[in-house]
């Protein structure tokens, strides 16, 4: 499901995505236990997506929890802990350049 809507999201088709990607994450914290790293995954993906749709302010705390999860699970040094420094680190460029525009 989570390739599904990684596809989907590279085609356009976002909204789509974000739907599935919101239930998948659901699923996830229901049937795994808390702090698991498929959770924090696919939350970062999620997060990812929300970004993309230009929802910061949603995105930044998933982002920020599913890090420190990936970072705790899988350890720092590990290419979605990378990805999600990466991404967080992309939120943080787009916020700063929303605010020099309305300033």
């Amino acid at each position: 499901m989570n390739n599904l809507t990684m596809l989907l999201k590279t085609q356009g088709k976002s909204e789509e995505a974000e739907s599935m990607l919101r239930e998948l994450v659901g699923m996830c914290e229901a049937t795994l236990p808390a702090g698991h790293y498929y959770t924090a995954i696919f939350a970062n993906n999620y997060a990812d997506l929300l970004v993309v749709l230009g929802r910061l302010d949603e995105a930044e705390p998933l982002l920020v929890d599913s890090l420190r999860i990936i970072v705790a699970t899988l350890g720092n040094d590990h290419v979605r802990a990378e990805r999600g420094r990466e991404r967080l680190t992309r939120l943080h460029r787009l916020r700063s350049n929303q605010r020099a525009e309305n300033e």
